[in-house]
């Protein structure tokens, strides 16, 4: 809900502007103009390349010596947000009233990014700079899963979803941001983030079609 009010993460200070230019991109209040994900990777692959090429100027090195303990800290509070879009994504799962299944198929995502950043939370050498904003960029995406969620799953804010294709299109593109944003985290992750797009076009259809079925009745 903050996120959709205007309300974002501090700035690390130190941050160097050309990460910070990265998340604030995708904070844009207009869809359209956030950079896609792929995008965002090359972009962070670039600039870490500049950085090793750089590597013995001081001036970058003292620009990229972000405080361990503030990094810590960030860590820390955007683990507690994770947690806190688990949560309530659990919570309207239990109480679906439609789409349960494709909430069940987010919610595993989420499930599994969480493990994946209390890994990074728990080890000192993940505290990057560029896990930091990619942790950012992340945190963005779980978001948007749960903002779809709240918005497919009850019949009064499902309507706006009439076409089955409309989800169809939103759940696929959020798959696909979901896997560009964690392979941006910088590190091996022990949780299998593999989409089984077979499984989950079944699930889609299942419940795109229970919805449908539902419609029809109320208009009987």
């Amino acid at each position: 809900m903050e996120i959709l009010q205007g309300f974002r993460e501090c700035i690390v200070s130190g941050t160097p502007e050309d990460y910070v230019k990265i998340y604030t991109d995708c904070w844009d209040i207009e869809p359209d103009n956030r950079p896609v994900m792929c995008k965002v990777r090359n972009e962070l692959k670039a600039m870490i390349e500049k950085t090793n090429i750089n590597g013995n100027n001081d001036e970058d090195k003292s620009n990229f010596q972000l405080s361990k303990q503030q990094l810590c800290l960030d860590n820390v509070n955007a683990s507690s947000k994770v947690t806190d879009i688990l949560n309530v994504v659990i919570d309207l799962y239990k109480t679906a009233q439609h789409n349960k299944n494709i909430t069940k198929v987010l919610m595993e995502r989420i499930i599994a990014a969480n493990s994946a950043v209390e890994i990074l939370k728990a080890r000192e050498d993940l505290f990057t700079l560029k896990n930091y904003t990619s942790l950012q960029i992340l945190i963005q995406v779980l978001q948007k899963m749960k903002k779809f969620i709240e918005e497919i799953t009850q019949y009064n804010t499902v309507q706006k979803f009439l076409w089955p294709k409309l989800i169809e299109k939103r759940f696929k593109e959020l798959c696909k941001d979901y896997e560009s944003s964690i392979s941006l985290l910088d590190f091996t992750l022990t949780v299998d983030f593999r989409i089984n797009s077979d499984k989950d076009d079944k699930i889609l259809k299942e419940d795109i079609e229970d919805l449908h079925k539902f419609q029809e009745a109320l208009e009987e």
